[in-house]
């Protein structure tokens, strides 16, 4: 009996698992930043946000910069404070570093589309509204 449950003790110290043989990892990217938005201030930071980050967001969307975003709110309970969660979907990770070409691409069409001084009033307020808690890009784990 001691050997059987001694047995059943040391087999998962020497099972090894490899990447893509016992799973895969995606070529896709999510890029998760996780906020913490000061109490009260939750509806002034989304409304915010909407014509900063989302705004931005959806100029890189229209330029096919990046597959996808979005914002998410949380009721959070896990200890962290973290109440806002933004992800941004790449088609790989380097479509997520900088590229001079694409990034002024994207600086001309934004300069058409806001206004550098609202941008900058907006863009003040936001270290008295939250912080940034984390900031991950994750790849989903498929496996076989």
């Amino acid at each position: 009996m001691k050997k059987i449950l001694l047995s059943i003790l040391i087999i998962p110290f020497f099972a090894f698992s490899d990447v893509w043989v016992d799973y895969d990892l995606s070529e896709d990217v999510v890029e998760l930043t996780v906020v913490q938005v000061e109490p009260n201030r939750l509806d002034d930071y989304l409304v915010n946000l909407e014509k900063t980050w989302v705004a931005a967001m959806n100029l890189q969307k229209e330029l096919g910069f990046i597959n996808d975003f979005a914002v998410w709110t949380t009721n959070e309970q896990s200890g962290t404070k973290a109440n806002v969660l933004m992800t941004v979907n790449y088609s790989n990770i380097s479509s997520a570093e900088p590229n001079k070409e694409r990034d002024l691409a994207f600086a001309e069409a934004w300069e058409k589309m806001s206004s550098q001084q609202e941008q900058d009033e907006i863009v003040a307020t936001y270290p008295t509204m939250r912080k940034i808690l984390a900031h991950h890009f994750l790849r989903r784990v498929t496996y076989k």
